[in-house]
């Protein structure tokens, strides 16, 4: 959730019109930061960098973009929380009479591991049922999109659910390729900032069926969407007609 907003006020900051705009959107951006980091979500920070690098390539603040990034890597050396810190070490410890999977010989924290092991059982399972899958809930549990989409639902789910991603993908994308209005085209950058981070987000976790992330989201897909069609060619939405 954090991740996706944060893209969004990202986006804002970088591409709005207004300039108080643009300043209100970076100082939410840097205040979410604080309870981002503390969430201590190691898939978070595993989409935060390549949603970053999208909105770089999508900004054409490019430079102050790169700048802002540079200066937070620098920034985040010196004061980075000790609890986030922790979290992220404890990535590769192993932990004694638990599960272990190494990795070009690098081991792997417990939870990581059984991820890891899941997704394994994921793909042993669905060479069993490749067509249709177990059914939603009928493997076992994991957080790990994903595998659990293409164990679930068989190829022919798994075909239909990235094909929804790159529906949405590709929709938001023509919205921000043909916006005029620079709010509408920061919105989109900023979403597709944060779609990309969620996209790396599934990789270890449920994303696309946890509600608290999949409220905004949707929202905002559907903002892009319908905006456009709402629009004259200047870009803002035309006024009631009495």
């Amino acid at each position: 959730y954090l991740l996706l907003m944060m893209a969004l006020a990202g986006g804002l900051a970088l591409e709005a019109g207004p300039l108080w705009v643009r300043i209100a959107s970076a100082g939410l951006a840097a205040f979410m930061l604080i309870p981002f980091l503390y969430t201590q979500s190691r898939a978070s920070y595993l989409g935060f960098l390549p949603a970053y690098v999208v909105l770089v390539a999508l900004t054409r603040r490019r430079r102050l973009a790169i700048g802002v990034l540079f200066a937070g890597l620098v920034a985040g050396f010196v004061f980075l929380p000790a609890p986030v810190h922790k979290r992220i070490l404890e990535t590769f410890q192993e932990q004694p009479y638990q599960p272990v999977v190494r990795v070009g010989g690098v081991g792997f924290d417990p939870s990581t591991s059984e991820r890891l092991l899941a997704m394994r059982s994921a793909f042993e399972g669905w060479t069993k049922r490749p067509i249709l899958g177990y059914g939603v809930t009928g493997y076992h549990f994991m957080d790990a999109q994903y595998a659990r989409a293409l164990v679930e639902t068989g190829i022919i789910g798994f075909a239909a659910f990235l094909y929804l991603l790159w529906t949405v993908w590709w929709s938001s994308f023509q919205t921000y390729r043909q916006a005029e209005d620079p709010n509408l085209r920061a919105l989109a950058a900023g979403f597709l900032a944060g779609f990309v981070g969620l996209l790396v987000h599934a990789v270890g976790s449920n994303t696309f069926i946890i509600i608290r992330i999949m409220e905004p989201f949707w929202f905002f897909v559907g903002l892009l969407v319908v905006w456009p069609h709402l629009a004259p060619a200047g870009g803002q939405p035309e006024p009631a007609k009495r």
